[in-house]
């Protein structure tokens, strides 16, 4: 299966991007294919792959996709509950087969050539030692993809497989201040972003938002964790507007490093590609409004130009 892009092809114009299957005359748009692509946007059959006034079929217009064979890490340290959410979506939702490998098991692993995309979400990796750094930078660079989620991007950012640098804090001077005891309990807890629904700026035309009719996406948040933008041209994929708070709460403090923070990007490594997202995707089985940002991730991130990195 081919992914294109916005073309005429043989007086047909397609939109921004659609897919080619190619097969032997055996390949038939059956009732049964013809129903469950209907939804897509249409079935076309051409003549001939040629075409001097657009661009002809199979031209590098085209990338070729690849049939996602995931691995996600779990296990001590990565926070279970964001786990089980993804392995829902994936298992449940789409029937898409994931292998779930504890820390210590993949550190013991000596090749990782059985999958070619690993999913990390929130939690630390800490335990993972500079030889697994190693072979996943080989196993990046040979073409394989990993996606960071949340507080994992800490980890690729300072294993250097990736550049995902996060705003750092600025402790204030309350050196003069003088507060109770049982208050500290509760200063902590409203320093904490627990949950709130914040707007993000994408660029439509960037594999990772393949899908979307509207540049501005509500997107489900938790925890102060803000990443700063890109400074190259096309590195920051996508962004939390200049007044980003639909609903929730969030202090004045956080709110300002939030503002036109980055909340996606990625990091190529030869052919390989870093994905990172600063938040979940997945929130609890039911914010279905960035569930597609994650499989765009799986089925389109190796597709991504180096041209676009972070």
């Amino acid at each position: 299966m081919f992914l294109g892009w916005r073309q005429t092809f043989n007086c047909f114009q397609v939109s921004r991007y659609f897919f080619l299957v190619c097969g032997n005359e055996s390949l038939k748009f059956t009732p049964s294919l013809s129903a469950k692509t209907r939804g897509i946007g249409g079935n076309y059959a051409f003549s001939t792959g040629l075409d001097y006034q657009g661009s002809s079929l199979g031209s590098n217009n085209f990338s070729v996709l690849r049939l996602p064979k995931i691995a996600m890490l779990v296990g001590e340290g990565v926070v279970p509950n964001d786990v089980g959410e993804i392995w829902h979506l994936l298992d449940t939702r789409y029937r898409i087969p994931v292998s779930m490998l504890p820390l210590d098991v993949f550190t013991r692993l000596t090749s990782y050539d059985k999958y070619n995309t690993l999913i990390m979400s929130t939690g630390s990796y800490n335990s993972l030692n500079d030889a697994v750094k190693e072979r996943l930078r080989i196993w990046v660079q040979n073409g394989g993809v990993i996606i960071g989620l949340k507080t994992a991007l800490n980890w690729l950012n300072n294993s250097g497989l990736g550049k995902f640098e996060m705003k750092k804090d600025e402790k204030k001077d309350e050196s003069g201040k003088v507060r109770p005891y049982a208050e500290i309990a509760y200063a902590a807890g409203a320093e904490a972003t627990s949950g709130a629904i914040f707007e993000i700026q994408a660029d439509l035309t960037n594999p990772l938002f393949y899908g979307y009719t509207s540049a501005r996406i509500p997107v489900f948040k938790s925890g102060n964790q803000f990443m700063e933008r890109s400074k190259t041209a096309y590195g920051n994929a996508a962004a939390f507007t200049a007044n980003p708070l639909l609903s929730g709460y969030i202090t004045s403090n956080s709110l300002e490093k939030l503002k036109n923070s980055a909340m996606a990007g990625f990091t190529p490594i030869q052919q390989g590609r870093v994905i990172g997202f600063t938040e979940n995707l997945t929130f609890r089985a039911f914010w279905y409004g960035s569930n597609r940002m994650l499989m765009n991730a799986i089925f389109f991130g190796h597709t991504l130009n180096a041209g676009a990195a972070r």
